[in-house]
């Protein structure tokens, strides 16, 4: 073992060896006003020296685009979705890549029959696979309407299965020559729905909204849902189901609430009852009459599927389906066909 003689000042006072007299109260006093004058007097600002050029990355949309391309991200055109674009900020850019490994993973162990599972999976999805930018403003996942996520998902799917594998599709007869043809999940086959003449005429290219004038209550705005504003009504719904809360009664409500919300950035479960307070107040005339105009600003596709027949070339329809489930949209179910000997 080494001298403790031999260690230095700082060694002994590290080990608590530092036997140095202690100070009086008056000597401690005096080191505290000579320390207080020496941080009070004038200090002389340091020399900065020229530390040469340096380089520096600016991040502009350009290169966030070429980034986003370098790594799988491709355009889609917001024009082809449900609502055509015509709720989105003029110049918004969406982009996605195919899922991954990972994603598909989530889909492997999914609850079909857990509701908020299957939504946290498309989610999820989302928020990995999918980029959006605005000329003015940051962009998100979660500021694409909720009528057109499934637009979105199932191009990710296609670009996930871009050699054709993992066709989900389900038989139509074709009623002018009974072909059977093949009714494939594509967003071609889906049909979108026009917006009612109605509530058209409201729609201002300026707002991007429907800017509803009426002679009670002024001029009403409203548009389309996000994914971020449906997400927060989402998480109050199963909250009512957590406290038991009879959910009939909410419906009329749950209906309306999306309409009246226009931005989910500072949304949350708080304002939720802002909102309710503010719908029972309602009168049946003001009720009814947005009511009715939430039914008309709904965009979306239509309940029939549509393609022309293999055969004859006439149009086919058939109500939407999902033979494998939302499993299937990712986990390919005739994988062990192809794979076994």
């Amino acid at each position: 073992m080494s001298d403790n003689n031999d260690l230095t000042p700082e060694e002994r006072a590290l080990r608590g060896l530092d036997n140095e007299p202690k100070k009086s109260s008056a000597e401690k006093q005096g080191l505290d006003d000579l320390e207080n004058a020496i941080n009070e007097a004038p200090k002389e600002e340091p020399k900065i020296k020229s530390l040469g050029k340096v380089e520096r990355t600016d991040y502009t949309k350009d290169s966030v685009e070429q980034t986003e391309l370098k790594h799988g991200f491709f355009s889609v055109d917001v024009t082809e979705f449900p609502s055509k674009g015509r709720f989105y900020p003029r110049g918004t850019k969406v982009r996605i890549k195919s899922a991954t490994v990972k994603d598909i993973r989530t889909f492997s162990a999914l609850d079909e029959e857990n509701p908020y599972e299957v939504d946290e999976a498309l989610v999820d999805l989302l928020s990995n696979c999918v980029r959006v930018s605005f000329p003015t403003k940051v962009g998100s996942w979660k500021d694409i309407l909720e009528e057109d996520r499934l637009n979105l998902i199932l191009s990710i799917r296609q670009l996930t299965f871009a050699e054709g594998e993992n066709k989900i599709s389900f038989k139509v007869k074709c009623e002018s020559c009974n072909t059977e043809n093949d009714m494939e999940i594509i967003n071609e086959n889906f049909q979108k729905r026009a917006l009612n003449e109605k509530i058209a005429k409201y729609y201002s290219e300026e707002t991007r909204r429907f800017d509803v004038e009426t002679k009670t209550y002024g001029i009403i705005n409203m548009k389309p849902p996000t994914i971020g504003i449906m997400r927060v009504i989402n998480k109050y719904i199963k909250s009512l189901q957590e406290k038991n809360e009879n959910i009939k009664e909410y419906l009329p409500f749950l209906k309306t609430v999306p309409y009246m919300v226009e931005e989910w950035r500072g949304f949350s479960l708080d304002d939720m009852s802002n909102y309710r307070m503010e719908f029972i107040r309602w009168n049946e005339k003001k009720f009814l009459t947005f009511t009715k105009l939430v039914e008309l600003a709904a965009v979306s596709v239509k309940e029939k599927m549509l393609k022309p027949c293999t055969k004859c070339g006439d149009p086919i329809e058939a109500n939407i389906e999902l033979p494998t489930g939302i499993k299937g949209l990712f986990i390919e179910e005739g994988i062990l066909d192809d794979e076994l000997m």
